[in-house]
This record gives structure tokens, C-alpha cells and sequence, in this order.
């Protein structure tokens, strides 16, 4: 079940980049709960209309800005969006999209599902250690502002 206790797809999204490894040949993965990270989608992200994922919602529910820190990378590996306004066209396929604020370049990462006759969804999708660098302006694209949108990852050591 979803988070919204009705079902909710989960799509497995491919990144073309791969998944990154540590110097040893390590798969790259956490190694302390600090290092976890989830973020929401909240704020404007520059002149593409896209949305920003600027909120770090921390583990004690409080939330707080966020940036990736210098020497640090953002690795991604889930996407989830959600629409509960109940205003979209039944049977509708949405997709929504991990994109660069800064460029509109689409990472090739991304979320798709249909519409629930009531005119809602949700969905969450797992990604493939997409890995963001400071300075990218990480943004949702897809849908209008009743969209909630999450993402979820960790911060790792930038080699």
C-alpha cells in the first residue's frame, strides 16, 4: 500500500550515468544515518517554472534548508510525487521528471503513472545512485503546484 493507503506503483528509473563506486570498488552507499537525506520539492526554480528541492525534512519532523555541502555529493535514490486534489482527468498518464534548475537539462530520471478515477495518484520510483554535485539547482518537473514531490538519498564524499 502507499502512503496514502491506496496502492501506489513503483517503477524502477535507469540512470544512464550508472552507478557511481567508491575508490576501492565499493558500491557506494551510506555509512552513517546523518548522512541520509530527504528532500521536498518548495521553492521556485529559476526562469523554467519547475519546482526546487530546497527543504530538508529532518528525521524529529522539523524541516530545514538545504544545499549540498562543498565536498560533499547528493546521491539520489528514490523519487516519489503525489497529487491528492482530486482535479486531474481520470486515466491521464503523468510522468514527472528529475531536472537541472540552472540548465532544464533532464537527468533521465523520472516517475510515471495514471491517474485513479478520482482523479488523484501516487507513486514512487526507485533511482540508480543519480549523483548531484554542488551547485546543481535540483528541481521536479511536471504538473502544476498541486504536486508534492520527494526525494530521497544520501550525502556521500565527492571523490
Amino acid at each position: 500500500m502507499g502512503r496514502f493507503g491506496w496502492p501506489s506503483a513503483l517503477f524502477l528509473v535507469t540512470v544512464v550515468a550508472g552507478s557511481p563506486q567508491l575508490a576501492a570498488g565499493a558500491p557506494l552507499a551510506p555509512t552513517r544515518p546523518s548522512q541520509l537525506v530527504n528532500l521536498v520539492a518548495a521553492t521556485s526554480c529559476g526562469a523554467y517554472g519547475f519546482t526546487a528541492f530546497t527543504i530538508r525534512m529532518n528525521p524529529d519532523a522539523t524541516s530545514s534548508p538545504f544545499t549540498i555541502p562543498p565536498g560533499y555529493v547528493l546521491v539520489i535514490t528514490q523519487l516519489e510525487a503525489s497529487d491528492l486534489s482530486g482535479s486531474l482527468t481520470p486515466g491521464t498518464t503523468v510522468q514527472i521528471q528529475l531536472v537541472d534548475g540552472n540548465t532544464g537539462v533532464w537527468f533521465g530520471a523520472s516517475v510515471d503513472t495514471v491517474v485513479n478515477p478520482d482523479g488523484k495518484f501516487a507513486v514512487v520510483g526507485s533511482v540508480s545512485n543519480l549523483v548531484i554535485k554542488p551547485g546543481v539547482l535540483l528541481c521536479r518537473f511536471g504538473l502544476g503546484p498541486t504536486v508534492f514531490a520527494a526525494v530521497r538519498g544520501f550525502l556521500a564524499k565527492d571523490n
